[in-house]
């Protein structure tokens, strides 16, 4: 009886343990890319990383990246090599530690907002996870696309007169995701970059007007050559090189 009484205690044992036993501590790093550019970290007030299982719906972590920007020869000016690594220690990331007893699909989103862009942008990237498998070193790399913008002038519900014909203009705030600086013969060279504040006045495009480079990451558009009245105005930048666009939107009202 006290020997049956063991064997069963162990049993027991066993299949209470059996779950435990297949649980393993799987480490995975997240990492965000600003297109054409370098890891988005504390100087933008990282990056919010939400990791889901895609088959219950649960979501297995939660953070926001953290972090510098990285190496620029890495990251933009070096080729890059098969297998190599672009992060170095330091570099902007979300760390978890998930524990899995078998894989999981899940879906992870990276969402960039930003109190210098008014649209949140937002990219996901779909993958299993292994038990015991880790995702380390680069990690998982999601890229947004897209300039970090900021309309300084005028400010909303501002109007501007044409008796003083420079108050009539456009000033822009504007820097890679990463906040990396835009510049004038600079890694990211604005005398390629196209920024104009396109036109609208009730639904109609009137005219686009370029933006010209004032100093590091600003930028200004002479409206004075507009008439009397209100104009809904896109500020565009696109840049030919990589492909990467962004756009605020501002309501423009000129008197006299």
């Amino acid at each position: 009886m006290k020997y049956a009484n063991i064997f069963w205690v162990c049993i027991g044992f066993l299949m209470t343990g059996l779950p435990l036993q297949a649980q393993k501590e799987t480490s995975v790093v997240v990492r965000v890319l600003a297109k054409d550019a370098k890891w988005i970290g504390n100087s933008m007030g990282g990056v919010e990383i939400a990791i889901k299982d895609l088959m219950t719906g649960e979501l297995l972590a939660f953070g926001r990246t953290v972090g510098e920007t990285g190496n620029t020869d890495l990251l933009v000016l070096q080729d890059k090599k098969r297998y190599g690594t672009l992060s170095t220690p330091g570099s902007a990331a979300f760390k978890a530690n998930l524990t899995l007893h078998k894989p999981v699909f899940v879906e992870v989103t990276a969402t960039f907002r930003s109190a210098y862009s008014g649209m949140p942008v937002s990219a996901s990237q779909q993958r299993w996870l292994i038990p015991g498998k880790p995702l380390s070193d680069d990690g998982i790399v999601i890229e947004l696309p897209g300039f970090a913008m900021r309309i300084n002038h005028p400010m909303p519900h501002q109007t501007v007169s044409l008796e003083n014909k420079e108050e009539v203009r456009i000033d822009l705030f504007m820097i890679m995701l990463c906040g990396c600086p835009i510049e004038s013969g600079g890694t990211w060279d604005s005398d390629s970059m196209e920024i104009e504040a396109m036109i609208y006045q009730d639904e109609k495009w009137i005219r686009n007007i370029p933006f010209t480079h004032r100093s590091t990451n600003h930028f200004t558009a002479d409206l004075s050559t507009l008439s009397i009245g209100s104009y809904q105005v896109f500020v565009s930048a696109y840049d030919p090189r990589s492909g990467n666009t962004g756009v605020e939107k501002i309501q423009v009202t000129i008197r006299e």
